[in-house]
């Protein structure tokens, strides 16, 4: 996606010092614009943040979706702590799902929330969850657990407690309640 040497040279004007010719183009692409537009927004924003408040902020965030993850019978793929990722979150899919698209489905029409879902040997096994950025954050986080906890059990149920808008056997978490502007991916 974004290469630091094809950047460089793509500055330069696509030369290379040691090439021969020096009016071939080594970038035919154009250049990823807003990637790059975003990229510096992010570091802008990390930047009036400070880094260190930025990695306690997920921290936090990360903590609060395992404790949450735990809360509602969902558990970790990676096993040890010290392994995990702190904005990525891989969950194992429960018992009684055998297929994970529909909670995915389910959960990314009501809530307009993106999971990711495990691939290779991981197929049909992990629900992968970013929480990061923008999104590093104990609402955001709140949702992912409603929304997770709701989807699956819409699955499982084929229920969904119409006067609350959680399934019917609830989480008790305190959660957000738009999905409006929410964006997770992982």
């Amino acid at each position: 996606m974004l290469d630091m040497k094809e950047l460089t040279e793509f500055w330069r004007g696509g030369l290379n010092d040691d090439d021969e010719d020096e009016d071939e183009r080594k970038c035919h692409h154009t250049l990823p614009v807003l990637q790059l537009y975003a990229l510096r927004e992010a570091l802008s924003i990390i930047a009036a943040e400070t880094l260190e408040k930025s990695w306690e902020r997920h921290e936090t965030t990360s903590k609060r979706l395992s404790d949450g993850l735990e809360k509602i019978d969902l558990q970790h793929f990676v096993k040890k702590s010290k392994h995990r990722l702190t904005g990525t979150i891989v969950i194992k899919v429960p018992e009684g799902i055998s297929n994970i698209t529909k909670v995915l489905k389910y959960v990314k029409e009501k809530y307009n929330l993106i999971f990711g879902k495990g691939f290779g040997p991981t197929k049909d096994k992990v629900i992968i969850v970013g929480i990061y950025g923008f999104n590093g954050n104990s609402e955001k986080v709140d949702l992912t657990l409603k929304a997770l906890k709701e989807g699956i059990d819409f699955v499982k149920t084929g229920k969904v407690d119409s006067g609350t808008g959680t399934s019917s056997t609830g989480n008790g978490l305190d959660t957000a309640s738009k999905a409006v502007d929410v964006f997770i991916t992982g």
